[in-house]
């Protein structure tokens, strides 16, 4: 578990930089970085809920408290794509500033989240 969690890390921070590169050049009105930051975007969240499924096969090695959490992320990814289903035909072309909190923040704050539970299923494991 615990080269799962440094995996996630390394993998969160390298997206995280990314990201905020992306965001930096697109205000410099270089967009073709943000463009491939958001296909990577897409391979990141890919990515986590795999390792998520991969974490199920530890579930009975941890405390029930980090089995809800990770749970509860299951629950926080599919509710944020019904959301995203819901709302994809509505047009948020003049509002930036919902689209990037949409597509950017609320997924990085999801995964951080996730970060979070492999931090935690580390070290109940660790502990036992």
């Amino acid at each position: 578990m615990k080269v799962i969690h440094y995996i996630n890390l390394f993998v969160t921070i390298l997206h995280t930089s990314l990201l905020l590169t992306a965001g930096i050049s697109a205000l410099f009105k270089n967009e073709d970085l943000f463009f491939y930051a958001a296909y990577s975007h897409f391979g990141f969240g890919a990515f986590q809920v795999v390792l998520s499924l991969v974490c199920l096969f530890f579930a009975q090695k941890v405390t029930k408290k980090s089995r809800n959490k990770l749970f509860s992320y299951f629950v926080i990814v599919v509710v944020y794509f019904l959301i995203m289903y819901a709302f994809s035909n509505f047009r948020f072309s003049n509002e930036k500033i919902i689209m990037v909190s949409y597509m950017v923040i609320i997924p990085m704050i999801i995964a951080y989240f996730f970060l979070f539970t492999t931090w935690n299923f580390m070290k109940d494991i660790q502990d036992k």
